[in-house]
């Protein structure tokens, strides 16, 4: 199972265009001295005081409060952190919402009053949980849904009014599944599109009046194209961009945004010989115009493999870039260019990646992956137009990330 890139237990972990020129974004300024709340000298340690806990895999304002979900990388249960003030952190649960399979939480989403929370479970299939008040959960979703073989829910997303759940399934190929209650889920996908291939859905997006999801493949050579499908009824599904934007070597779309009226596309290049680095295409939702690829691969270098998530704050488009000598962090400067605004892990190179974030009381936060101190957090002041977190293009859900 893929989860940033990195191994867990011996198991992979699945770690998201107009005319020439036309309608190029001036983003707004926004404030970005970073603060480490976790890690990086703030009074709790990376890890929340545990180096074994590497990974922020989602992060999820609620009822007045930031949540954060940690992943150890060895096998044990995830931990599931919230802070009132954003620098006081209280362990919530470390227990896998007592189920021991449950190694870790990609994807969070305020849902119908509920925040809910899909784990990782590669023993009996991934499980939803969900909370009304912050503090106690219901599971909502046993294992794998409706098939065992779905062993994560990558990301989740909220469109016409309904929650939609994206698999990983290394046997059929990534599923989707919807709920308008939060407890009846229904099957819309079951086969990775007829592609088994196709083994995880790695991204969803509602963008135009219609669901849009983005895949993972993988292959020796890291060599087969990821494929972007869209949906208007949630029976009959139209393939765009099949072919990775023209390019074998993105073989993941992991997140996706919709920003200035464009959806946004983030993808994995995970072949540093013969690929160019993760790229970010946006298209602005009419099918006479072709998608355009925003600035270069990789940021310029090819070992910024991933666009792991976007975030929306005080204005301005960001993603998130997954590389070995440091994650970094870019803003949107247009057509052309991204302005970098972390190039080196926060100062910490063994911060490979920023995955989940979420804005909370005026700042954004940014959680990392850290394989060797533990994860860190960072937080940036500057007033923000958004009242929540923006992952996956939606407020009210995540983005899941393969690298």
């Amino acid at each position: 199972m893929i989860f940033q890139g990195r191994v867990l237990g011996g198991v992979v972990f699945l770690v998201f265009c107009v005319a020439f020129f036309a309608g190029i974004a001036t983003p707004a300024a926004a404030q970005y001295d970073w603060e480490a709340v976790v890690g990086g000298g703030a009074t709790l340690g990376n890890g929340f005081g545990d180096a074994d806990n590497q990974g922020i895999g989602a992060m999820a304002m609620f009822n007045g409060r930031l949540f954060a979900a940690s992943s150890h990388h060895s096998g044990l249960t995830f931990q599931l952190w919230w802070t009132d003030d954003g620098t006081s952190w209280t362990k919530h649960a470390d227990d896998g919402f007592g189920d021991a399979n449950n190694l870790g939480v990609l994807a969070m989403a305020v849902f119908d009053g509920n925040l809910y929370a899909a784990t990782v479970n590669n023993t009996a299939g991934a499980q939803i949980y969900r909370t009304a008040n912050g503090t106690d959960w219901t599971r909502v979703a046993n294992n794998g849904i409706m098939n065992a073989n779905n062993n994560a829910v990558i990301c989740l997303a909220v469109h016409d009014g309904q929650l939609f759940a994206g698999t990983e399934n290394q046997v059929e190929g990534g599923q989707i599944y919807r709920t308008s209650n939060g407890t009846l889920w229904y099957p819309v996908v079951v086969d990775g599109f007829g592609l088994p291939a196709n083994r995880a859905v790695a991204s969803l997006q509602s963008y135009g009046g219609r669901l849009y999801a983005g895949t993972y493949k993988d292959s020796t050579l890291k060599n087969l194209p990821a494929e972007l499908w869209r949906t208007q009824d949630l029976v009959n599904w139209e393939s765009k961009w099949a072919d990775g934007f023209g390019d074998s070597y993105n073989m993941a779309y992991p997140s996706m945004a919709v920003y200035d009226g464009y959806l946004f596309v983030g993808t994995t290049q995970l072949n540093v010989v013969f690929g160019a680095g993760c790229e970010v295409w946006r298209w602005d939702g009419v099918d006479l115009h072709s998608p355009q690829q925003v600035g270069t691969g990789g940021f310029g270098s090819k070992t910024s493999v991933s666009a792991t998530r976007f975030f929306q704050f005080g204005g301005d488009l960001l993603v998130g870039v997954e590389n070995p000598g440091g994650g970094k962090l870019m803003r949107f400067q247009g057509i052309l260019s991204w302005d970098t605004l972390v190039a080196d892990g926060f100062g910490n190179v063994n911060n490979v990646a920023t995955f989940g974030g979420a804005t909370f009381n005026g700042s954004l936060y940014v959680g990392t992956t850290n394989l060797t101190q533990g994860a860190e957090v960072y937080r940036s002041s500057g007033a923000s137009i958004f009242s929540d977190s923006f992952e996956s293009g939606n407020t009210d859900a995540w983005s899941g990330t393969v690298g």
